[in-house]
């Protein structure tokens, strides 16, 4: 493990060697470029970490690293040589997991620096993006083997082969509809992968359809994981309600012969996955 503390390139901005405070906001547009870590790393993926820090891969370097608000990098070396870290996410256990794009593994690193390595079943895969799905485990691609892969959170990985000869998957995130989405390089193509979640979010409206009263959007989720935020959506008639986006809405005269949908949306923690989903309509009378 190495710790650099990475001065700011130019003099816009001067961070002292504190944390910055939560309160404290940039500008818009307002850029501030931490000094390059010795060794040309070559930092590729990065994502927040549930300590609050930024976690990276080094893929010239063979490391994943950590940088605080403040501008201190630590550095942790990866096992495998010639792993060449790719993307790394934030995994429901709270650990990093990365790619190793040489070596056709799957990497976590714990918030401590220790890492454990776990090899795909397919040989030479190399293996691209990575994220957290709605079911607890990690979705990765493996832009050589042709394949979506999953990992659970004891390591044991399952792959799915694509119908697409060398469609070469490179990218993945996960949907509000329960399933993984990823981007096929080659073939020029969006697919999606079932993770047998299904829907993730019911969203109901309690209250009577009249100008004046209340109606309350009721949203849960069924996922099992702690929920970070929720936002809401009225809509008209399909339309969105300018202004409409808290939990409760009061029909106005406007509304009257229409009907009036709440949609919900959930952010889980600590992977910040988001589901959503729409109620059924209300209509409103006077």
């Amino acid at each position: 493990m190495r710790t650099v503390v990475a001065g700011v390139i130019g003099a816009l901005i001067a961070l002292p060697l504190t944390t910055v405070s939560p309160a404290h906001a940039e500008p818009v547009g307002a850029i501030t470029t931490f000094a390059e870590v010795p060794g040309s790393p070559a930092p590729y993926g990065i994502a927040l970490g549930a300590d609050g820090a930024m976690w990276f891969t080094q893929q010239t370097t063979g490391e994943i690293s950590r940088i605080t608000v403040d501008g201190t990098v630590t550095e942790f070396a990866i096992p495998s040589a010639g792993s060449i870290p790719w993307d790394i996410a934030l995994g429901p256990d709270g650990a990093m997991w990365f790619t190793e794009y040489g070596v056709g593994r799957i990497g976590r690193i714990d918030m401590s620096g220790a890492i454990t390595g776990f090899a795909i079943p397919t040989a030479a895969s190399s293996p691209v993006g990575i994220t957290a799905g709605p079911d607890g485990a990690m979705w990765f691609t493996e832009s050589a083997g042709n394949r979506i892969g999953r990992i659970d959170m004891s390591g044991a990985i399952t792959e799915y082969p694509l119908p697409n000869p060398g469609s070469i998957p490179w990218g993945i995130d996960a949907g509000n509809d329960g399933s993984m989405w990823f981007a096929e390089r080659t073939a020029s193509r969006i697919a999606r992968i079932g993770t047998g979640s299904g829907a993730q979010v019911a969203v109901s409206v309690r209250g009577r359809g009249q100008v004046g009263r209340p109606l309350t959007c009721v949203a849960s989720s069924s996922s099992g994981a702690a929920v970070a935020r929720t936002s809401y959506t009225w809509s008209r008639n399909g339309q969105p309600i300018t202004g409409a986006a808290r939990a409760t809405y009061r029909p106005t005269a406007k509304d009257v012969g229409s009907s009036v949908t709440c949609a919900a949306a959930i952010t889980t923690r600590p992977g910040l996955l988001q589901f959503a989903a729409r109620s059924k309509p209300v209509r409103v009378n006077r």
